[in-house]
């Protein structure tokens, strides 16, 4: 008897699969849903549009390097100097100096809780190159001896980039693998960035809230920075201080952004400790994730999905219970019993419904135009 693949009743795989794509909400006739999908835009020209429209709301800039900070005798801060000699006072500040973290690491030292034991890249190298004939649909996260290299395919470049673990590979090394890995030319010199995983212990302390990588940083696997940055602008303008600040504002704001951290680092911390690379040495990269001792939390996960493939999420937990689903079934992890009323269905009804499911997909996907004709029907609209 054929057993299929669990991956053939994906519509986002087999479409992926295929270079196939277009914006679909949902499966027409059916009850099924349609692609997941999401954009790559310019960071740099998506900051100046929201540089200009927080002006024409009033928002005042000013443009300086900040030199110095002064606290107040309670341990506020004050104000922070530039070095043009301007200092400038607030009751209020937000520190998003980025993995300086000037304001709520160098000034108020709320310390620092490392992931590093479970997250061990500490370096990347970043690099853009030539775009291939054809775009694919999606980026792609490709296994090396000591960390993973990112692919992701643009309109006008491939981005690229290395993370990897500077204990088990040198940054030259680094920097020569990435390059011979490349799709194309290299359009620039290999970019090289330091970080340490992990987050502050006070995301909020005193009068200053750290947002963006002040506060954390969770490695790029997953691509969570920008959602990090957004949920805590949300969180922060539903617990904004208004007469004051409220000390329970600042323990809800902190023990809501410890608890999306550490949901989010499970995640990352779950693609490489389940690997089954066969070329593992015994004392290199891959053999310490597969063998590290993991957060609690994320040891009750796979210990559940390994029992009966179920799987369990906070309510505004950012990971889908698909996506858990998907990166452990991926990983080899296969369930040993299931839930009983999976067996309420008849075999002939169940084999009948997974080939109905099967047909719909495929057909879907047959019909979809690829990546590139969509692209170019985009840029025909626009025009």
């Amino acid at each position: 008897k054929e057993v299929n693949s669990f991956w053939d009743y994906s519509v986002n795989y087999q479409a992926a699969k295929h270079n196939k794509f277009q914006v679909l909400q949902q499966i027409p006739n059916s009850p099924l849903a349609g692609l997941t999908h999401a954009y790559h835009f310019d960071a740099a020209l998506y900051a100046q549009f929201l540089r200009r429209f927080s002006e024409q709301l009033g928002v005042k800039r000013i443009e300086g390097k900040i030199t110095a900070v002064e606290l107040t005798p309670n341990g506020d801060i004050e104000s922070v100097i530039l070095g043009t000699g301007q200092t400038v006072k607030a009751d209020f500040f937000i520190d998003c100096s980025g993995f300086a973290a000037l304001l709520i690491e160098k000034a108020l030292k709320v310390g620092f809780d490392s992931y590093q034991h479970w997250l061990p890249c500490d370096s990347a190298y970043a690099v853009p190159c030539e775009k291939t004939p054809a775009i694919t649909p999606y980026t792609r996260s490709i296994a090396h001896d000591a960390g993973w290299q990112w692919r992701i395919p643009l309109q006008h470049r491939t981005g690229n980039g290395l993370v990897y673990c500077s204990r088990y590979i040198s940054d030259n090394a680094a920097k020569q693998l990435l390059l011979n890995n490349l799709d194309g030319k290299p359009l620039a010199e290999p970019k090289k960035i330091n970080f340490t995983t992990g987050r502050r212990i006070k995301q909020w302390h005193k009068n200053c809230v750290a947002i963006g990588l002040s506060s954390g940083f969770l490695e790029p696997l997953e691509s969570t920075s920008l959602h990090l940055v957004q949920s805590a602008i949300i969180r922060l303008s539903k617990l904004f201080p208004h007469q004051g600040i409220a000390q329970a504002n600042v323990d809800e704001f902190n023990r809501q952004s410890q608890l999306e951290f550490e949901q989010i680092r499970d995640f990352i911390i779950l693609h490489y400790h389940l690997n089954q690379r066969e070329d593992a040495q015994e004392n290199g990269f891959w053999h310490q994730c597969r063998t590290m001792v993991l957060p609690e939390s994320l040891q009750q996960k796979i210990a559940l999905f390994r029992a009966t493939g179920t799987v369990f999420r906070h309510q505004d937990e950012l990971f889908t219970e698909a996506a858990w689903i998907q990166v452990m079934l991926g990983q080899g992890i296969r369930p040993r019993d299931f839930n009983p009323l999976a067996a309420t269905i008849q075999p002939q009804a169940l084999s009948e419904f997974l080939l109905n499911m099967r047909t719909i997909i495929d057909n879907t996907v047959t019909k979809l135009p690829t990546h590139d004709q969509y692209l170019a029907h985009l840029s025909t609209h626009k025009a």
